[in-house]
């Protein structure tokens, strides 16, 4: 039997939001793994009291490639055939698509499930977890790009669920030369995705899914479910929890997922009543 690594990245630089770091925790309690799949937490910095300093127009930077080269070598240490990353924001994607990039080369293709393609860049956007994309495929931020062992070909990234772009990512998608299609009135097919499969012989996956590409009508604990919040920077996500079941079953009869991002998870009543809470002296021993 392959060994399966079941890796928390808490991370809450990437998208300068400390909420972050409290929904990798608790998506990693509810996540659905089998009992002999082994778990490792990266021992990331609680953000409470935190400062996230912006180096090279980036928040983190520093603390994000430190964070990278730490990723590495736990996955090195461990060796990991398959890796579920538990998040935080999308950026933890980065090091567990680059390992395994290595370990199965061209015959691994990407499915990225977000409503933002993520190639953002410094010169527009401050947080890399809208860059990881970018980064994995040579461009995004240059710094963080440079931490890539093992880019990828933008011909081996199939995108589901994108929105409406922001006024800077078509050229980003464009000068890196990735195809798209903006699915905010027809999604691909389930057939169309395993075709592409297919037609790329693949023999490998990862899958890269990012919540906020649900529907906040139907899926509640994500970023454009914020309480009281009536304006956000980019489009929100149209899938619903049901066709993104379906997504997954499609691919997985069609080839071996052996990466599996689950990111942004936010249940901000539940991160908003801790927050409450913390503020009593007697939960704090004073």
């Amino acid at each position: 039997m392959q060994n399966t690594l079941k890796l928390v990245i808490p991370d809450w630089r990437a998208g300068d939001r400390p909420e972050y770091y409290r929904g990798a925790q608790l998506m990693s309690m509810l996540a659905p793994l089998s009992d002999d799949i082994k778990e490792v937490t990266l021992p990331l910095t609680n953000p409470q009291g935190q400062v996230n300093k912006l180096q090279n127009g980036i928040h983190g930077q520093e603390d994000l490639i430190a964070e990278v080269r730490n990723i590495w070598s736990t996955l090195e240490q461990e060796d990991p055939a398959k890796i579920v990353t538990i998040g935080g924001n999308c950026f933890v994607s980065q090091v567990p698509f680059d390992y395994l990039h290595q370990k199965y080369g061209d015959k691994l293709g990407i499915i990225w499930i977000d409503t933002h393609p993520d190639v953002s860049e410094p010169t527009f956007y401050d947080n890399e977890h809208a860059m990881v994309l970018g980064n994995l495929l040579g461009h995004g931020d240059p710094e963080l790009a440079k931490e890539v062992h093992n880019k990828f070909n933008p011909d081996s990234v199939l995108m589901l669920g994108l929105q409406p772009l922001t006024e800077d990512e078509p050229a980003a998608l464009e000068k890196i030369g990735l195809k798209y299609k903006i699915q905010d009135k027809d999604f691909l097919s389930t057939t169309e995705v395993q075709d592409w499969i297919k037609q790329h012989g693949f023999e490998k996956v990862l899958v890269h899914f990012d919540l906020d590409v649900l529907s906040p009508d139907d899926f509640r604990l994500q970023y454009f479910s914020e309480p009281h919040a009536t304006e956000y920077p980019s489009a929100h996500g149209k899938m619903t929890l049901k066709q993104a079941a379906e997504y997954l079953k499609a691919i997985q009869e069609a080839s071996e997922i052996v990466g599996l991002t689950i990111a942004e998870f936010l249940p901000w009543d539940i991160i908003n009543l801790q927050r409450t809470f913390s503020t009593l002296k007697i939960v704090n021993n004073k």
